[in-house]
């Protein structure tokens, strides 16, 4: 079943972590206001 659900959602998956913001959070690269931004709305 994991896999079945996995597959069917291999695109969305891929666009969340592509995104922009998580690609420059996963490098350190994230503007400061930004990243306190997330941690406040978070």
């Amino acid at each position: 079943m994991f896999d079945a659900l996995k597959k069917a959602n291999e695109a969305d998956w891929e666009r969340y972590i592509s995104h922009a913001f998580v690609t420059q959070l996963a490098k350190g690269a994230l503007p400061r206001a930004c990243f306190q931004h997330y941690l406040k709305q978070d």
